[in-house]
């Protein structure tokens, strides 16, 4: 019977775990890989069989689990989903050497769990593999010059990784805008509709520092009719620890004569490895409190300063 239907996934699904019941791992896996080339039907099934059958992380990346981007993604995010970081790094390495395409938007969930795992420095090792790769491309690489990602808003957002990120807010506009801009031809803008009184932080981007360094964070932003006493600003901070590095520019209310220039000095602290600037604006503690109006980000720089 085997030799009649041996590739397709529902014939091979019931045969694997006729062998792993009677104890044949290996004989199971053969045909357990045979249903995950086949089908994405079963990933989460064989997965699960596979580690409550052994521990054995490299057996069961080289022996089970095809050399098929889609498979090792789903894999890959199997052990995320279980909190295996440290062996879901092999898999990122095999998909990264392997010749298949894929979306840099499907590491987004591994990165996440490394940064929110405190392991910046191999979430940031993830980002520098996909640019290797040529996945993420920018008009001016990060370097000691800017170590922010499109700083300049004039490649697309990527919403992931070490990019800009937004996070979407009812009623509030964030995005790209090519009619106003300090440097050609496009900038941040954020629409606030006059309807809430908000502690706004949702606009930012992550950026792999250095401990005990000193820092200079820069900008231009504009702002057009925008209400109330506290304004958009720019702000830094360590997502992990808000007491060693939380420091905000001066706000802008109203409507700005031109592009302001906005400059923060910081230093990081022994342990911070991660920061976290963004586009920040603190509620309104008066009764006139709803935030309306625009605001214009752009030319974004960070740079270490000389020790």
């Amino acid at each position: 019977m085997d030799l009649l239907a041996p590739d397709l996934p529902a014939y091979q699904w019931p045969i694997a775990n006729f062998y792993l019941l009677q104890g044949s791992i290996d004989e199971a896996f053969r045909h357990f890989r045979v249903v995950l080339a086949g089908t994405s039907q079963y990933d989460s099934n064989v997965f699960g069989l596979a580690w409550k059958a052994t521990d054995d992380a490299g057996k069961i990346l080289q022996q089970l689990i095809p050399e098929r981007v889609t498979t090792e993604f789903s894999y890959l995010n199997f052990l995320v989903a279980g909190h295996r970081l440290n062996e879901a790094q092999a898999v990122w390495k095999r998909i990264v050497a392997g010749r298949e395409a894929f979306s840099p938007g499907q590491s987004s969930p591994y990165i996440d769990s490394l940064i929110g795992a405190q392991r910046a420095d191999e979430a940031y090792q993830v980002w520098t593999d996909l640019q290797k790769k040529g996945l993420i491309r920018y008009s001016s690489l990060p370097s000691e010059k800017n170590l922010l990602s499109n700083g300049d808003f004039e490649d697309e957002l990527l919403n992931m990784g070490f990019d800009w990120r937004i996070i979407s807010v009812e009623g509030v506009y964030a995005g790209l805008d090519t009619s106003t801009y300090h440097s050609p031809s496009h900038a941040l803008l954020v629409q606030f509709p006059g309807k809430q009184n908000l502690l706004y932080g949702h606009v930012y981007q992550y950026v792999k520092v250095s401990p005990g360094q000193s820092y200079r964070l820069q900008a231009f932003m504009k702002t057009e009719d925008i209400t109330t006493d506290s304004g958009p600003r720019l702000g830094v901070s360590d997502p992990y620890n808000v007491a060693a590095l939380d420091k905000l520019t001066d706000d802008l209310t109203g409507t700005s004569d031109g592009w302001t220039s906005l400059l923060l000095d910081f230093a990081t602290g022994p342990k911070t490895k991660l920061i976290a600037v963004k586009l920040f604006r603190l509620p309104s503690k008066k009764f006139d409190n709803l935030i309306s109006g625009k605001v214009w980000l752009d030319d974004v720089r960070l740079t270490p300063l000389q020790k």
